[in-house]
Formats: C-alpha cells, sequence, structure tokens
C-alpha cells in the first residue's frame, strides 16, 4: 500500500488531499497542529479502517518536527505533502496580498534547496500551485472548491519525475513562470 505523509490536514485542501488518497487506498498520515479539534479528520480516521492516522504537528516547532521524523524515521513514505502553514504570513502586514506573494517566493526558494539537498537519494521536490481555492485561506469569491484542484494537484505528483525536482507547477502541471506569487488568483 502507497503511504502519504501530509501537513495541515485539517481542513481544505489539506483535508480534501486526505479524503482522496484515504478513497484511492493510501495509508494517509495526516498531520496538523490541534488534531482533537479537527472533527472533520476525526471521522476520516474513524470510517478508514485504519488506512488513515492523525497526529499532532506544529511545523514551526522544531521539536515538534522532531519528535513525528523520530516517530516515522523507519517508515516508508512515498510522498510528502507540505500543506501546512501556507500564507500564514499575510497576518503581519494590512497589504496581506503583498506578504502573500513573499511568503511564496520563501517558498521557491526552498523548493530549490531542497531539491539540491536530497537529489543524491532520489527525491522529487516540486511546489504546486492550487489556484485560486475556496478554503478559509482562499475565500469565498475564489474560483472553485477544494474537490477539482485537489485532484489536479495529484495528477500532476503523479507525473512528477526526476527532472522536475526543484520546479514549480500550476494544478495543470505546466511549470510554472519561475514562482508561485501569482497564483493568488489563478
Amino acid at each position: 500500500m502507497s503511504c502519504v505523509f501530509l501537513t495541515g490536514a485539517n481542513r481544505g485542501i489539506g483535508l480534501e488531499l486526505v479524503r482522496q488518497y484515504a478513497a484511492d487506498g493510501w495509508r494517509v498520515i495526516a498531520t496538523c497542529r490541534n488534531p482533537d479539534g479537527a472533527g472533520d479528520l476525526a471521522r476520516i480516521v474513524e470510517e478508514s479502517n485504519g488506512r488513515v492516522e492523525r497526529h499532532q504537528l506544529e511545523v514551526t516547532d522544531t521539536s515538534s518536527v522532531a519528535a513525528i521524523a523520530e516517530a516515522f524515521a523507519s517508515e516508508s513514505i512515498d510522498v510528502l505533502i507540505n500543506n501546512a502553514g501556507m500564507g500564514s504570513i499575510t497576518n503581519a502586514s494590512s497589504d496581506g496580498e503583498t506578504c502573500y506573494r513573499i511568503s511564496k517566493a520563501a517558498v521557491n526558494m526552498l523548493t530549490k534547496l531542497m531539491a539540491g539537498y536530497v537529489a543524491d537519494r532520489g527525491i522529487t521536490v516540486a511546489a504546486i500551485g492550487p489556484g485560486w481555492v475556496r478554503t478559509d485561506m482562499g475565500g469565498p469569491n475564489a474560483t472553485s472548491g477544494v474537490e477539482q484542484p485537489v485532484s489536479r494537484v495529484r495528477k500532476v505528483i503523479e507525473g512528477l519525475a526526476p527532472t522536475d525536482s526543484g520546479g514549480y507547477f500550476d494544478n495543470q502541471a505546466n511549470p510554472s513562470r519561475g514562482d508561485l506569487s501569482h497564483s493568488i488568483h489563478d
């Protein structure tokens, strides 16, 4: 059974990723800051016949990251999706779009750096923009719900090759214009 490890799995895009991977028979390790407060995720876990498990992970806390890394050190994980904390920097200023775009530039750099760090291990690293999605972050005016963009993101992941590592893709598998900063309204 294939295994996916997800951060930020308690709502929005992360929760839909859990739903879709679980429905396809994957083992899902779903993490979030407060799993006890994640009612929708708890229901998926209960209905999954043991394929979905939830764990606490605060991605900004190095001890939390170290603990989860140790807990799964001997596990084989096929896909890791870091969905947590994206865009949280928007609270730093009244100009949320500018801060959002700056946070995306940081994600772009992290993608490039991580691709280089793990290249010799055969790991492919890519950033994928889901588009403008109706979530707590995307807001009610976004162009689509979570189901279709998540399905497209999964197709992009399935089609990634080692030569794609360090790249940026939209949810149609098109190489991005060098960054994801434009994806707020795509």
